[in-house]
């Protein structure tokens, strides 16, 4: 359960926020394109807010935003409907999970 802000504008901008939590096991989600891993949000997306890596080992690592781009969920090697999640240089083992916090557009 998570605290909902009394004051309109700050509802509005907690409700606005998504998250995805992703392991090797969402495997209808997410897919690997070259050193790359695609999530496929399947959704408009406006802003990438943040990624943070946690390996299994338990280290936490975060994503440059810079690391962050939209992409087509059909073909990733362009921009297109981007409503995937391109995240660059990250890979998933066995017991890592990798947390994406984004906004889709209205």
């Amino acid at each position: 359960m998570s605290y909902q802000a009394q004051n309109t504008a700050a509802l509005n901008n907690q409700l606005k926020v998504q998250e995805l939590t992703l392991t090797t096991l969402d495997s209808d989600i997410i897919s690997v394109d070259g050193a790359d891993l695609i999530v496929k949000v399947r959704e408009p997306l406006d802003v990438l807010l943040k990624a943070t890596k946690t390996a299994a080992a338990g280290t936490i690592t975060g994503v440059a935003r810079a690391s962050l781009t939209r992409v087509d969920s059909d073909n990733p090697a362009i921009a297109g409907k981007q409503d995937a999640i391109r995240v660059a240089a990250t890979t998933l083992a066995a017991g890592d999970v990798l947390e994406i916090k984004y906004t889709s557009q209205k």
